[in-house]
């Protein structure tokens, strides 16, 4: 009869293995005389899936896109008019030829030009997710899954969607780099598409997408050599230092718009004007009198900020102090932007 160990026992037997094995080690290394080999640790490395991104990096990677999801849910809701879920599945590595594997064969395989970087981009739909788009926007009911490419109307459909998402993306990535992405053309065979050589290291982003009760997956690939000059800027840290310097942006924004509340500018109402040649000027004297155009006394007057008229008043008195009321706003499309801020000076519809 086979006896049967128990954990514990089994524990014991695998920590006796380790130990023995350690020791052996050990005793090579001190018999070739290097013994500053024993205090180093050895580090697995898989030359056939190097790793390019930290765990932070991906980490990351996975909150920034996280935004993208919701951006995309939004839009496409709006669109279908129905009910849209998608959500980030994972966020890993992996080389292109793999990925290649991985996806469905005809697909939505768009090439995405990644300016200010000189590399591009995949955006991969699965056909569940595209077709079922396509047959709602031409007035089906969705769920129609079919195994062929893509007619040019349908295409061209897509593209649009496409477009769209790059909108999202560009969003997405705003707080890291300005990124510019351009739609370079769109494959329905994934083999004829070769972005980068078959062993490039890819960041791979998935998502889950959901519409009515299809699902399917929306891939987003980008190879480390496109954003290899900013893979340092992908961490934690970077990304909360940007927020937090956007919000004291926002703060000096406002201490300044306060402070601009304060500031004293020139307001004068003009009652007309008049034009004289010099020797008018010269030849004034006592008791003449200057005419200031054909308006009358009780005709509205205009009140100047600065140099720029901005108000129509009518004068008057109010102890002893000539005044004005303010009758309406001088508003012109050049000056709508300045009205504005104008009016925070403290000029209220009242004697002044």
């Amino acid at each position: 009869m086979t006896e049967v160990l128990s954990q514990d026992e089994i524990d014991q037997l695998l920590s006796s293995i380790e130990e023995i094995d350690t020791l052996v080690d050990d005793e090579t290394l001190n018999s070739s005389g290097n013994e500053s080999l024993v205090q180093k640790k050895i580090q697995l490395y898989d030359f056939r899936h190097p790793d390019r991104f930290s765990k932070e990096q991906l980490r990351t990677i996975e909150i920034m896109h996280e935004t993208f999801a919701r951006l995309v849910t939004n839009n496409l809701s709006n669109q279908l008019r129905t009910l849209v879920s998608v959500q980030i599945a994972s966020v890993s590595q992996i080389t292109y030829e793999e990925f290649v594997k991985t996806v469905s064969n005809p697909t939505l395989f768009s090439v995405i030009d990644m300016r200010p970087f000189s590399g591009s981009a995949i955006i991969e739909i699965s056909p569940s997710i595209t077709f079922t788009i396509v047959e709602i926007l031409f007035g089906g009911v969705g769920g129609s899954i079919f195994n062929r490419e893509l007619t040019e109307i349908e295409q061209a459909l897509s593209e649009n969607i496409v477009e769209d998402m790059l909108d999202h993306f560009r969003e997405t990535w705003k707080k890291i780099v300005n990124l510019r992405p351009h739609l370079l053309n769109i494959e329905t065979n994934p083999n004829l598409a070769q972005v980068v050589p078959p062993n490039e290291m890819m960041l791979l982003i998935m998502c889950n997408c959901r519409i009515n009760n299809v699902e399917g997956l929306i891939n987003i690939a980008i190879p480390y050599i496109t954003i290899e000059p900013i893979v340092s800027k992908l961490s934690a840290q970077t990304w909360y230092a940007v927020d937090m310097t956007s919000d004291t942006d926002e703060r000096i924004k406002t201490r300044l718009s306060k402070s601009l509340n304060h500031v004293t500018v020139d307001v004068s109402a003009v009652f007309g004007s008049a034009q004289l040649t010099i020797k008018e000027i010269i030849s004034l004297k006592k008791n003449d009198i200057i005419m200031l155009g054909d308006s009358k006394y009780t005709d509205p007057i205009s009140l100047y900020v600065g140099d720029k008229e901005k108000y129509k008043v009518i004068p008057g008195k109010r102890k002893n102090r000539l005044v004005v009321k303010v009758l309406e706003k001088c508003e012109t499309m050049e000056d709508e932007k300045e009205d504005k801020d104008i009016f925070n000076i403290g000029i209220k519809e009242d004697f002044l």
